[in-house]
Parts: C-alpha cells; sequence; structure tokens
C-alpha cells in the first residue's frame, strides 16, 4: 500500500487530530508489547479490533506522521521486527536487507551521494600529511604505496568483522566471475611498469624500450588476422604468451 501525508485540502477539527495522536499512542504501546512476545499470533484484524479502531482511522493514523509517500508492506503485528525483503533476493544473498521501493529519486540521488561522501574524520588531512613526509625521503615507489595504504588502513573506522578479515588476510568478498582490468585513461596519464633489472641491463645504453607492454599495447600491435576483435574481447578471452 502506497501512503501519503495529508493534503492542504484535508483539514481536521483540534477533536479529531487529538484522536488521531491518542490513537497512535495506544498503538505504539501496543506493538511494544507485542515485539516482546513473538509468540503473539495475532492477525492485522484483530490487532484492529484489540486496539479498538477501524482500518480508515489506522491509515489516517499513519499519514499523519508522514513527510512524503512512503510504501508500506502488508505483515503480522509480531512481524514489526522484520525488515522488509525480497524473497528472490533473499533466496540468492543468504544475509540481512532492508529494502524499499523507491517513490522519490531526489532522497535516493541524495542518500547516494551523501553515502559516497561521507566523511573519514580527516583522512584526507592525514594522506597529506604522510605524502609530504615521504617526498623528504629517497623511499621507492612500493615503500610509499605502503607507507600511504597503512596510513589509510589505520585511520579508517571498520567493524570488528571487517578487522579480522584484515588480520587473518580472508578475502572481503569472493566473486564467481573473474575480472580484467583496462587502463582507459587517456595515454598520458597511464601507469607504466618498468622491466625487470635483468632485462634493462640487456638493453642498449639509448634504448626506449624500458616498460613493460601493457594489455592496450598488446591489442594496439596484435597480428591482421584479429583486427575485428575489440578490446572487451581480447582483454576476456585472449592470453598472451612469449
Amino acid at each position: 500500500m502506497i501512503l501519503e501525508p495529508f493534503s492542504d485540502d484535508e483539514k481536521f477539527t483540534k477533536k479529531e487530530r487529538e484522536e488521531i495522536s491518542k490513537n497512535r499512542q495506544n498503538v505504539i504501546e501496543e506493538l511494544g508489547k507485542i515485539s516482546k512476545d513473538t509468540h503473539i499470533s495475532l492477525t492485522f484484524e484483530e490487532f484492529l479490533e484489540h486496539v479498538n479502531i477501524n482500518e480508515e482511522e489506522y491509515i489516517k493514523m499513519i499519514r499523519s506522521e508522514l513527510k512524503k509517500a512512503k510504501v508500506f508492506l502488508k505483515r503480522a503485528p509480531n512481524e514489526i521486527r522484520i525488515n522488509a525483503y525480497n524473497s528472490m533476493i533473499m533466496s540468492l544473498h543468504r544475509a540481512n536487507m532492508d529494502i524499499q521501493f523507491i517513490l522519490d529519486p531526489y532522497s535516493c540521488l541524495m542518500y547516494c551521494v551523501d553515502y559516497i561522501n561521507k566523511s573519514e574524520n580527516g583522512m584526507s588531512k592525514l594522506l597529506r600529511e604522510a605524502l609530504n613526509e615521504l617526498k623528504k625521503g629517497n623511499s621507492t615507489v612500493k615503500e610509499r604505496l605502503r607507507v600511504i595504504a597503512n596510513k589509510f588502513l589505520n585511520s579508517s573506522e571498520i567493524s570488528a568483522q571487517e578487522a579480522v578479515y584484515h588480520i587473518l588476510s580472508i578475502p572481503l568478498s569472493i566473486s564467481s566471475r573473474s575480472t580484467v582490468f583496462i587502463n582507459t585513461n587517456r595515454p598520458e596519464n597511464r601507469i607504466s611498469m618498468l622491466k625487470s633489472d635483468e632485462i634493462l641491463q640487456k638493453l642498449e645504453p639509448d634504448s626506449n624500450d624500458v616498460f613493460v607492454e601493457g594489455l592496450i599495447d598488446m591489442y594496439t600491435n596484435r597480428p591482421d588476422e584479429m583486427k575485428n576483435v575489440c578490446l572487451a574481447d581480447f582483454a576476456s578471452l585472449y592470453n598472451v604468451s612469449k
């Protein structure tokens, strides 16, 4: 059922507003009692009879607290502690969920943006300080990356469960599908890996061939027989061996 707040055209007398408030308080108290005893198996109709209101009054009571339209799922009174869920997703996900049907795209967008941009309690400042300290030394790229990664990990707020996973080196996620990273940055912004010292020592002193050939380099230099193969297929279907 989709319920909306009262419109400006819906007017109530003081007595009616007091009655709605009284019903709401009564329902909250009775639901509080039921939540402590999940063995109570009242149906919705029996619950309405128990609190001495009809369905129309119950809906008015709910609408009086709404600020925007909201979807309400039908459930028994003893199921008030159960989050909204989708049975098909639950059978696949097999974990806790709390989902809801979105009626307000703006609120959904704001939730996503706020979640992405949530503060890390001064994390940016810490990373800048660590980077400035590294610039003063002669650390290698690998050592700099390790310092920054440790600074980020040690300064982030994580759950006890995630901390245990990090300490025991347990993967945080497992995928049934393998993935291949394709660096689609502009050529001047791509990071290349140097060849090993053994290979570099064998090169001519004036040679510029010092970087390991990357995926896009291999794709660019693919044989004529593969000119019709797109980059995605090349990355996912072929392995280059020398």
